[in-house]
């Protein structure tokens, strides 16, 4: 066999296994044209996070709401800093 007949038969056998195992004609669920067209970005619940990243800030954003909470209820009642009647000082 020459090297010109051996090039064109591994490259006739690459077509052929491309066309043979190409492109599938059955999408997968949620794979059609129509939802696609429908929903291009369906894992982004905002424009810019994905729906576990919108909650995650929104998680943050309470929990430094409830810190902030709990420091303005202690110096309402003024229990964030030791009596001034105190004739020594007091640990923290």
């Amino acid at each position: 066999m020459t090297r010109v007949s051996r090039s064109l038969l591994v490259v006739s056998l690459v077509a052929l296994a491309g066309v043979v195992g190409g492109c599938s004609t059955n999408p997968k669920p949620g794979e059609s044209t129509a939802s696609i067209r429908g929903n291009p970005t369906p894992e982004m619940w905002t424009v810019s996070r994905t729906h576990d990243e919108a909650l995650n800030d929104t998680s943050i954003t309470l929990n430094g709401y409830g810190r902030a909470l709990n420091d303005d209820w202690k110096r309402f009642w003024m229990l964030d800093r030791p009596p001034l009647s105190a004739g020594y000082p007091t640990p923290r």
